[in-house]
């Protein structure tokens, strides 16, 4: 079941479409019909075939490659945000974490898992945003 854990389809082509270019083996990989499947290659098989005319491979990635191309933290006024995964408010966001009981803690960016999506596409849509 690699759909569960890789970005979407519509996700990945926005982040080939932004440039993003990570080492992965997990591609979209267009069979016919404009169906798509995700399926694993060596990355040194994609980059070296010669693409017969028609033939599509459109990156995935997991949750573990795109956090490490998130930010670990970002600063906005005088709070420095640090990224977490909430994974029982079902989120990912950028929060900076009261010292004081008596101070709500402030959220600065945060991207609410879809129930369609994973994780993983999850945080690329976070990744998308900034």
């Amino acid at each position: 079941m690699l759909k569960n854990i890789c970005t979407d389809l519509e996700t990945s082509k926005k982040l080939k479409e932004l440039g993003l270019n990570l080492e992965t083996q997990l591609y979209h990989t267009k069979i016919d019909n404009d169906k798509y499947f995700i399926c694993s290659y060596h990355s040194e098989f994609v980059k070296d075939m010669k693409l017969c005319p028609g033939d599509v491979y459109i990156p995935a990635y997991t949750l573990e490659q795109i956090l490490n191309k998130l930010p670990k933290s970002l600063n906005s006024g005088a709070f420095r945000y640090n990224l977490s995964v909430d994974y029982i408010e079902e989120c990912i966001e950028y929060k900076w974490i009261s010292d004081d009981l008596y101070t709500e803690d402030k959220i600065l960016i945060w991207k609410l898992r879809d129930i369609a999506d994973n994780f993983a596409t999850t945080a690329a849509k976070l990744w998308i945003e900034l």
